[in-house]
């Protein structure tokens, strides 16, 4: 009965380390395991952000460009109005004139 329970308790003991050993091997693997996915998540969060400020450089570059063209349109805009006043400036004298000389001439 006593070599019964020597035997029993070293296979006890046996036991208990190969339990703890399996139990370790698995917590690391776990912690492994976990680490592994947030590097992973991590890096796709970093891959997806550079993406997204990439997306927007381009989008402000375009809005610049846009930007750019605008304001050269108006100036364009500008320059036509400001020829079309000093025509019409112009016609306006000239009419005027000719009304004065119409005048001058009736007078006459």
């Amino acid at each position: 009965l006593k070599e019964e329970r020597e035997t029993l308790e070293k296979e006890n003991v046996f036991l208990r380390k190969a339990v703890t050993k399996y139990r370790d091997e698995m917590q690391k693997q776990m912690s492994t395991t976990i680490r592994q996915v947030m590097d992973d998540t991590q890096s796709v969060h970093q891959q997806k952000i550079s993406e997204i400020m990439t997306q927007q450089k381009t989008w402000h570059n375009e809005i610049n460009e846009l930007r750019s063209a605008l304001q050269h349109l108006r100036g364009k805009e500008r320059k036509k109005r400001d020829t079309l006043l000093t025509r019409a400036r112009e016609i306006a004298t000239l009419k005027g004139l000719l009304n004065m000389k119409d005048v001058e001439h009736n007078i006459k």
